[in-house]
């Protein structure tokens, strides 16, 4: 179970809950103009594939939209650079997006179209936030027209973001809000008290027969696919019409999803934003997950690779399968042990450096005087140590993959 206070704070309004969920990141410095390290971005608040190219993700932030990589990096789109706390995606246009939120200065941000794949935005909609701000969109893939928004109240627009009315209630305690992909009506809702459906615009809420326990996300996809994160039971999914929950996967440790897309062209890859802000992916339909960085290279030929790599110049130091080793000094069993190299599997820390740190360790050598760590740069490929990075991480648990680099510094404070 996850140890933290906000679990047991008095009921919040969905977005006050949604940020407490999402442990503080400090934004880094650019590491180059408008270039940002994916790890240290600020909170995650949406996300889609992105339209050109297909291997990049589009990221909607408190600090702004970025088009991010699985090489680590993510690139600030000009123009749109306030905190976007709202996001959604046409079902069959994936360049068509709407996007809300506010500026922290003067209030709302309205509503903001997008029609290119999020490079220009256009406001078509000023007041249809109020004073706060939509904290959360949502396209209804059984009619596009439609479109429902989340303040301090739900709201309806049936001519695609444009005009809003004041329709049903939200239940208590909302954490997340997601359209059915049969009926325009039809809402379900992931909240601390489960996990809720309505039939009726939000008129009235039942229970959606998931399994009992706080619900931290919940996404429809084109298919008629409903998938949820239950606390302590993990990804579930069932057919809308039927609602009969099956589990998808439960090995996630104390970390939990907060939002979850699917690729437009390959239904079984998703991806999915984790409480500690990290991007995840799965190829499987969610039955096995690796961090979005470096995904590139988490394929079964090139970790052979970085295992045999690994065997030959890395093993005699960091120990079979990287669990590290020990030793004293002189070989003296009377003096303290210590660390001859550590280990790279999650057990030590490892997972406390991006991929691109980890890279340029293995090809430049430790900074640090006295380390026995030499660079290995004139034996290897810039593609051998990624190979080796991606075998290293294969090692690690979802709970590591969650809290790699910079973000490690949120993990140890929960």
């Amino acid at each position: 179970m996850m140890n933290r206070a906000v679990w047991l704070a008095a009921p919040v309004m969905a977005v006050v809950l949604l940020i407490l969920l999402a442990p503080s990141i400090a934004f880094s410095q650019p590491i180059a103009p408008n270039e940002f390290s994916l790890d240290q971005l600020p909170r995650i608040y949406g996300l889609t594939v992105a339209a050109s190219p297909p291997s990049q993700l589009l990221l909607a932030t408190a600090m702004g939209m970025f088009l991010a990589g699985p090489d680590g990096k993510a690139r600030a789109i000009e123009g749109l650079r306030n905190n976007i706390m709202a996001f959604a995606v046409h079902p069959t246009d994936s360049k068509r997006l709407l996007a809300g939120g506010h500026t922290g200065q003067t209030g709302s941000i309205g509503v903001l179209l997008s029609t290119d794949g999020g490079s220009s935005w256009q406001q078509i909609s000023q007041d249809a936030a109020e004073h706060v701000g939509f904290h959360l969109l949502e396209i209804s893939k059984a009619d596009p027209n439609t479109v429902f928004g989340v303040t301090n109240g739900l709201h309806v627009s049936a001519d695609s973001g444009r005009t809003w009315t004041t329709t049903g209630r939200l239940p208590s305690n909302l954490i997340h809000l997601a359209a059915s992909a049969i009926d325009v009506r039809t809402l379900y809702a992931a909240t601390r008290g489960g996990l809720l459906v309505s039939r009726d615009q939000g008129t009235t809420w039942q229970s959606a027969n998931a399994p009992a326990g706080l619900s931290s996300m919940v996404y429809v996809t084109t298919e008629q696919q409903v998938y949820a994160f239950v606390l302590g039971k993990g990804l579930i999914r069932a057919d809308e019409r039927k609602l009969q929950w099956v589990s998808v996967s439960n090995d996630f440790a104390d970390q939990i999803l907060l939002r979850m897309v699917q690729h437009p062209s390959e239904t079984q890859r998703l991806y999915a934003v984790t409480v500690t802000g990290t991007v995840v992916t799965s190829a499987d339909g969610g039955k096995r997950w690796i961090a979005y960085e470096g995904s590139h290279n988490a394929r079964p030929a090139v970790i052979a690779k970085g295992k045999q790599l690994f065997t030959t110049y890395c093993q005699a130091c960091h120990g079979a399968e990287a669990k590290g080793q020990h030793t004293t000094p002189d070989f003296n069993p009377s003096l303290s042990q210590q660390i001859l190299a550590p280990a790279l599997d999650d057990s030590a820390h490892g997972w406390h450096h991006s991929d691109e740190n980890l890279i340029n360790t293995i090809l430049n050598g430790s900074p640090r005087d006295g380390s026995p760590m030499i660079a290995w740069k004139n034996q290897m490929e810039q593609e051998d140590a990624e190979a080796l990075v991606a075998y290293v991480k294969s090692l690690w648990s979802f709970r590591s993959i969650a809290c790699q680099g910079a973000r490690h510094m949120a993990c140890m404070r929960r």
